[in-house]
């Protein structure tokens, strides 16, 4: 747990459902993939982005640049999470354009961010919370 929060995983992945929904539920993705998978998204976020977690660059009528995971979108309003959380909504009326990112909200991969020491002990937590009975 140290490391999910130290490398502040925690800004945009959720554990069990609870938490932001920035990217996907830790847990839930770890769960589901090979190790191997899971360490290439972790240290090449931009090699494959799911469709539910691409970001898009939203330019207002006022020059104002905004990039981000659009959360909902309405006739008159869009709200989009930025890389921190935070969530703003702005009137269709000042959107000037809208364009998908080619690169994920996520961080890219350092050496000096995550040892491969630590990047092993966050698969271990990730992979013991989503299947109780695997040995460390």
């Amino acid at each position: 747990f140290d490391v999910f929060q130290r490398q502040q995983c925690h800004q945009c992945h959720n554990l069990h459902g609870e938490g932001p929904s920035i990217g996907p539920d830790l847990v839930a993705w770890v769960g589901h993939s090979n190790h191997r998978a899971f360490e290439t998204a972790v240290r090449n976020p931009d090699a494959k982005i799911a469709k539910a977690y691409a970001p898009e660059f939203i330019e207002l009528n006022n020059g104002t640049r905004l990039n981000g995971l659009v959360k909902s979108e309405e006739e008159d309003a869009i709200r989009i999470a930025d890389r921190a959380g935070n969530i703003v909504t702005v009137s269709a009326d000042e959107v000037q354009s809208r364009k998908m990112a080619e690169s994920s909200l996520m961080p890219a991969y350092s050496e000096a961010l995550i040892s491969r020491t630590e990047m092993n002990a966050l698969i271990r937590f990730l992979r013991k919370l989503a299947r109780p009975s695997v040995a460390e």
